[in-house]
């Protein structure tokens, strides 16, 4: 029962077969980052009006890609990661590979990005983000 307790005891039985103590740890380490992951994606709908805003806040140098330090930088400016009992660089890099999903360049393009953390009905994605671009400085104020 010791080995049990820094793990989740419901991870410990999978049906008739049981999970080593390895197996237990990283299926509640993988439950725990879907749970902070959703949990971004709500701080994200709570301060930004759109996905796109929220985009066009972590992408600093309008390239349409996020790499790991603007994404981080963001997330440390909204004070997401702040609040987190995790390693700021671990949660990072499990985020950025959840969501790169295209080719695994260890950055986001906007479709990434977007798609992922989409909470409404998307349009012309193009001609958003195009309009938003020259409001970065008005997000980007609103949301810090």
């Amino acid at each position: 029962l010791d080995v049990i307790q820094p793990f989740c005891a419901q991870d410990l039985l999978q049906g008739p077969v049981r999970k080593t103590a390895k197996q237990a740890k990283h299926a509640c380490k993988q439950r725990r980052s879907i749970v902070l992951i959703q949990g971004v994606r709500e701080r994200l709908k709570h301060i930004f009006g759109s996905v796109y805003e929220a985009f066009v806040f972590f992408d600093n140098n309008g390239t349409n890609i996020i790499d790991r330090t603007e994404f981080r930088r963001g997330l440390m400016q909204l004070e997401i990661i702040d609040t987190l009992e995790v390693d700021p660089r671990e949660f990072v890099e499990a985020l950025m590979a959840e969501i790169d999903k295209g080719v695994r360049d260890g950055q986001i393009d906007c479709h990434e990005f977007i798609n992922y953390f989409k909470w409404h009905p998307l349009g012309d994605m193009k001609q958003a983000l195009i309009k938003l671009r020259a409001k970065r400085r008005h997000i980007c104020t609103r949301a810090i």
